[in-house]
């Protein structure tokens, strides 16, 4: 993320104010993630897995909608190609974050739980499987506290 914001200085390539606030968006949603995680590993609580699944969806939904604006400013030529690749390149740097965390997450629920789940589809399954309702509505709200 240094690397990019460094070469955006360097460059002197500036993005919208829409992009702005779509990564200023996908920032604190991804801040949040990180803080769920940290109390996960912290007090060993795994009824934040469930805040960190429904805060991974939206950060799923927000990052394709996002980069579809994105592809869009582009074409309507409110976007050059190099703000858009740092525009990018900064959205997956949130995604790659968000995804160390569900890591992060499935390790200490199969910790606590003395589980063992080889793979992330696995691990979701379950949680759909077992909670539906639950995080269905942390979904919601997470929408709601995540709208643009």
């Amino acid at each position: 993320l240094s690397k990019t914001i460094e070469n955006m200085h360097e460059k002197d390539i500036t993005i919208s104010e829409k992009a702005k606030k779509e990564l200023e968006k996908m920032n604190n949603l991804t801040e949040d993630i990180i803080l769920k995680t940290i109390q996960i590993l912290k007090e060993r609580n795994l009824q934040y897995v469930l805040d960190v699944e429904a805060l991974k969806e939206v950060s799923e939904i927000k990052r394709e909608r996002y980069k579809s604006e994105h592809i869009q400013r582009l074409k309507e030529g409110t976007c050059n190609v190099e703000s858009g690749i740092s525009f990018i390149e900064i959205l997956t740097v949130f995604e790659k974050i968000t995804y160390h965390c569900v890591s992060t997450t499935i390790a200490i629920s199969n910790l606590v739980n003395n589980e063992k789940f080889t793979n992330k589809q696995a691990f979701s399954s379950r949680i759909y499987a077992n909670h539906s309702k639950l995080l269905r509505e942390m979904l919601n709200s997470y929408t709601l506290k995540y709208e643009d």
